[in-house]
C-alpha cells in the first residue's frame, strides 16, 4: 500500500479514492460529469450488478471521458480454473446478479462479454487491448478500454 499524496505526478486535479460499486456513487461524493478518466484493475468483476455499476461509472465521466478496466479472464468458455478456486473465499467472488446476456457467470468475463456489456451500459469506442487472444493466453487479461 502506498501513500497516495506521495505520487511525484499528482497534481492539483487528480483525485484518487475508494468507492462502493454496489451502491450509488453520488452519495458517495462523486460528482457525475467530473471526470475525465476513472481507471480499475481487477475490481469491476466483483461487482454485484455489473450494469448498474458500469451506469454508475459512465455517469461520473464527462463527455468524451474514458473508462479503463483492467481484468483477467477465464481460460475458456465452460470451465473453472484456479482462480475461481483462490478467490471463491472472498465476497463478492460468487455474490453477483447473473445475466445469461451479459454475465453469464461469476468472475471474470471474456474481452467479448466486457465489450458487449459496455455497449449496453451506453459506451461508445469499446476495444480491448491488446486483443481477444492475449487474454486467452498465459497471462489471461488486459485492458478493456471505453469512452462516454
Amino acid at each position: 500500500h502506498r501513500d497516495l499524496h506521495s505520487f511525484p505526478t499528482r497534481r492539483s486535479s487528480d483525485l484518487f479514492a475508494v468507492l462502493d460499486l454496489d451502491q450509488p456513487l453520488a452519495p458517495q461524493g462523486f460528482a457525475p460529469g467530473w471526470f475525465d478518466v476513472v481507471l480499475g484493475v481487477n475490481v469491476l468483476h466483483s461487482a454485484r450488478n455489473l450494469e448498474f455499476s458500469l451506469r454508475e461509472l459512465r455517469s461520473l465521466l464527462r463527455v468524451g471521458g474514458t473508462v479503463i478496466l483492467g481484468e483477467g479472464s477465464p481460460p475458456q468458455a465452460g470451465k473453472r480454473w484456479r482462480l475461481d478456486f483462490v478467490f471463491a473465499f472472498l465476497r463478492g467472488w460468487w455474490d453477483v446478479s447473473l445475466d445469461p446476456g451479459f454475465r453469464p457467470r461469476p468472475g471474470f468475463l471474456f474481452p467479448r462479454e466486457w465489450m458487449k456489456l459496455l455497449r449496453h451500459c451506453g459506451y461508445a469506442s469499446v476495444t480491448a487491448f491488446p486483443g481477444e487472444e492475449w487474454f486467452r493466453g498465459d497471462c489471461r487479461g488486459g485492458l478493456v478500454v471505453a469512452t462516454k
